[in-house]
């Protein structure tokens, strides 16, 4: 779908409106150049969002380039010791500037390497501490980057929270 095409949805839905849109449209030189969420929720720009791919703010200047203000780690993993590393945009080696992006995605491989959700595991990976979980992985990579993950994204809830 063409950025303008979305741009059209978000205006006719009114999210438009709402939709932050930074002062600079590159790599900040760190992340407090970015709003608190009570400065946004204060100027009614309290919606941030970003496209992986497609993104032109020259077009939308409120649809954002997620590589150009954040970076995340590997995802899909079939391991439960979860990297810090960044993995997209690839070929970046430092964070310095961008928003931190954390995918706690635990998958089990089916045959043909088809991926799915470990739910075996789920109540591990979305816990706040021990091995595999998702409070363990936001204090190694805040250890190992100096600074919390801005994002923790998850593949699904725990059974109770379903």
């Amino acid at each position: 779908m063409a950025i303008t095409v979305w741009g059209e949805i978000f205006n006719t839905s009114g999210i438009a409106e709402m939709a932050y849109v930074p002062p600079f449209r590159s790599t900040p030189t760190d992340t407090l150049s970015w709003p608190s969420l009570g400065t946004m929720i204060s100027s009614g720009q309290r919606v941030v969002v970003f496209l992986d791919r497609g993104a032109n703010q020259a077009q939308v200047p409120f649809i954002l380039d997620e590589f150009t203000y954040m970076w995340e780690t590997p995802f899909d993993e079939t391991n439960a010791s979860f990297s810090c590393n960044i993995d997209r945009p690839s070929g970046l080696t430092n964070g310095t500037g961008r928003l931190a992006t954390v995918n706690h995605f635990l998958d089990t491989a089916l045959p043909h390497n088809i991926l799915i959700p470990d739910f075996a595991e789920i109540n591990r990976t979305n816990s706040v501490s021990g091995y595999g979980s998702l409070g363990e992985q936001a204090l190694t990579c805040a250890a190992e980057s100096g600074k919390y993950p801005n994002f923790m994204l998850v593949d699904c809830l725990s059974p109770g929270l379903r």
